[in-house]
């Protein structure tokens, strides 16, 4: 076959064409890139704003709200995004985080400025600075906006502050906060069906001095959907879903820093899913449980089944851990738990990714993969059967209602920071209380990727021969990229485990 060539003429013809549509496209003011889109909240001018940072999105000024732990700024985004945040004081660094996003700002004197693609949830840190952060929470466009005309929606409108204290849902009903809405109450709803909590307005519980409660409970519900909603300042479990079925929560946001404010209690619940959230808590940050011994009762067995945690990023302050299955675990099973493509950005204290079994249960079928951790102080794996002061046949005087009261003498200093809640005693008293003791079963961690070179310490531990861990998968660990190779290079300490592997 021959080759063809065209007359030069031609190719000249083509190139003037080319040209003439770009200047006709331009002076019709549209761009062959897309722009950038951006929508900003409309927050109530009387809600506390920020006074140190100041947030601009493709050119536009972004509400910077304050926070106890943070100061938090806004928007809804389309496509990619140039974002600028000025800061009222000098700094020599800074780091956006999770650092998988990517992202590289560029310091101006007292300026930042950086590129997202995306609608993403950043903590955006200055010289090392953990205690003053600034959170962006930004949140695509939805196309399931609900009218506020329709009888079954509760419709919550941007630039006003609510007095709601409670909300309680019935079937089919959707709640709505309006981004810019700021919503002070909770969220219940008791053997319902087919709910929705929509928008990327706040559920703010920073007024709430006396009394704790659940910002969002659910009981025994099924298909539910939680979407974009921010809770601000909770005080008590922040997001509770107990005995449900078929829960999707995407894109949450969460800013807790009072004591026992867990971020999401996935308890006795079959079918969830918790993807794109990010979760700053200063007790557990995620934690599956089964502990109501009435729902799990009527929940029949298995008591929880198919949870799945995917892309969601997650700072656990001083309490709890990050991603938790325990303490309370009561019933036959809790299995088929995977957490998935996740990022700790921070575990102050605690440990980053746990199984903590205090009751009978057997846990079984629980993944940790490619989770990367940037910052964890106290421990990266930790699996434990034990007695604990959650247990239901601890002694009395040693209960949780009594606060942290184990002494030092019956601390099991192998635990870490979690010494305090698990009654170690000595072997000949042990016996009488293995009845109650459970088991943990077929655990894998599959790329694991600590940021540090440091290596932290993990530990695995079932209460005794019967009662043990068995089947733990350890594969492709690094810390630093370093890969680990053994347990001891890993500093993983073993007791009464079976079958436990690092490859």
């Amino acid at each position: 076959m021959t080759r063809q060539h065209f007359p030069k003429k031609n190719y000249y013809k083509v190139i003037m064409t080319l040209l003439m549509i770009g200047v006709l496209f331009l002076s019709m003011g549209v761009s062959t890139i897309p722009p950038e889109t951006v929508i900003v909240p409309n927050f109530a001018k009387e809600y506390p704003r920020a006074q140190d940072f100041q947030v601009t999105a493709a050119g536009k000024e972004l509400p910077v709200l304050e926070g106890t732990i943070a100061a938090m700024s806004y928007a809804i985004i389309k496509g990619k995004c140039t974002v600028t945040v000025v800061r009222d004081k000098s700094f020599k660094k800074v780091v956006v985080r999770p650092l998988s996003a990517g992202i590289k700002p560029k310091i101006i004197g007292n300026k930042v400025i950086f590129s997202i693609p995306k609608a993403m949830n950043l903590s955006i840190e200055f010289d090392d600075d953990i205690k003053r952060p600034l959170f962006l929470f930004t949140s695509p466009e939805r196309e399931n906006v609900p009218s506020k005309d329709d009888p079954n929606v509760r419709y919550y409108e941007a630039g006003k502050i609510y007095d709601a204290r409670e909300i309680r849902l019935y079937d089919n009903e959707t709640l709505y906060l309006e981004p810019g809405a700021i919503v002070q109450g909770y969220v219940t709803a008791d053997n319902v069906n087919n709910i929705r909590i929509l928008g990327s307005g706040i559920l703010d519980q920073s007024t709430r001095k006396t009394l704790k409660v659940n910002s969002i409970l659910l009981t025994e519900c099924k298909n539910v959907l939680i979407q974009d909603v921010q809770i601000h300042d909770a005080w008590g479990w922040t997001l509770h879903p107990r005995g449900c079925d078929n829960v999707v929560i995407d894109n949450h946001k969460q800013t807790g820093w009072r004591a026992n404010c867990d971020g999401i209690d996935i308890e006795a619940s079959h079918n969830v899913e918790v993807k794109n959230c990010f979760i700053r808590s200063s007790d557990d940050c995620i934690a599956v449980k089964s502990k109501q011994p009435d729902i799990v009762r009527r929940r029949g067995s298995p008591k929880v089944d198919n949870v799945l945690i995917e892309k969601t990023v997650l700072w656990n302050a001083i309490g709890g851990n990050a991603l938790e299955v325990g303490f309370e675990l009561k019933g036959d099973f809790v299995q088929n738990i995977t957490f998935r493509d996740c990022d700790v950005i921070r575990v102050e204290r605690g440990a980053a990714l746990s199984i903590h079994n205090a009751e009978n249960t057997t846990v079984k079928n629980v993944t940790f993969e490619n989770v990367r951790v940037e910052d964890a102080r106290d421990e990266l794996i930790d699996l434990y059967i034990g007695l604990s002061i959650y247990s239901m046949d601890i002694p009395t005087k040693y209960s949780r209602r009594f606060g942290f009261n184990i002494p030092d003498s019956l601390q099991d200093r192998d635990a870490n920071d979690n010494k305090k809640q698990w009654l170690y005693l000595p072997q000949s008293e042990r016996a009488s209380y293995s009845k109650n003791r459970g088991h943990i079963k077929n655990v894998v961690f599959k790329d694991i990727k600590v940021a540090s070179e440091r290596v932290i310490p993990s530990l695995i531990k079932g209460w005794d021969a019967d009662f043990s861990v068995d089947g733990v998968v350890i594969e492709n660990l690094t810390f630093g990229g370093n890969r680990m190779r053994s347990f001891e290079e890993a500093k993983i300490a073993i007791e009464n485990a079976t079958n436990t592997v690092i490859k």
